[in-house]
């Protein structure tokens, strides 16, 4: 993954695993000279949120999204919406929560990719939040795909956090090929035969 993100000229990347956040201290040991922003990806009732800049976190099974808001702020990070592509713009689903920090409105992996971007755009306007970008990478090919730049000097994770929360960032990038949908497709039914098989 490090020489990916280097090769994509990147500077840094979100590592969210789905239920559970990197140990502290173990991100920086391993991703050395690359910044990375350790979080969570956990299933709630109105689809995936993501915990960023927390570690040492372990969230088992589905979640109440409120919940899980709230436990991410008392822990000092901040919650993203990840790839909703709302079919209603004012859906109540999202507008009912409070505090949502920001929403991942460009996802590589989402189709249609523009009319999703423009309905998630729309969604963290209404909900005052932050555009995040996301390659969504679950294979190294992806990387990168789409992206947030973040205005920040800093490489502190704290300030890092600290930016995007006040929406001192823009998402940018492009969709996914199909070619590497069709890998990441594989890569996913190989992954899940062999849960199956163990």
């Amino acid at each position: 993954m490090i020489a990916y993100t280097r090769m994509k000229g990147l500077d840094g990347v979100a590592i969210t695993d789905h239920g559970i956040a990197p140990r502290s201290g173990l991100v920086e040991r391993i991703y050395g000279r690359i910044i990375a922003i350790p979080g969570l990806e956990v299933e709630t009732e109105i689809g995936h949120m993501i915990g960023l800049g927390v570690t040492d976190v372990c969230v088992h099974g589905r979640t109440y999204a409120q919940s899980f808001i709230d436990y991410i702020h008392r822990l000092g990070g901040i919650v993203v919406l990840a790839h909703p592509n709302p079919m209603r713009i004012g859906d109540s689903r999202y507008t009912r929560l409070s505090r949502i920090d920001c929403v991942e409105v460009l996802n590589a992996s989402l189709r249609p990719y523009r009319v999703a971007y423009t309905r998630n755009s729309r969604l963290a306007e209404v909900l005052g939040a932050a555009k995040l970008g996301s390659s969504d990478s679950h294979i190294p090919d992806t990387i990168g795909d789409s992206y947030t730049i973040i205005e920040c000097d800093s490489v502190n994770l704290k300030d890092i956090i600290e930016a995007i929360s006040m929406k001192l960032c823009r998402p940018v990038g492009r969709a996914s090929t199909i070619s590497s949908r069709i890998t990441r497709i594989a890569y996913k039914l190989s992954k899940l035969s062999s849960m199956i098989d163990s």
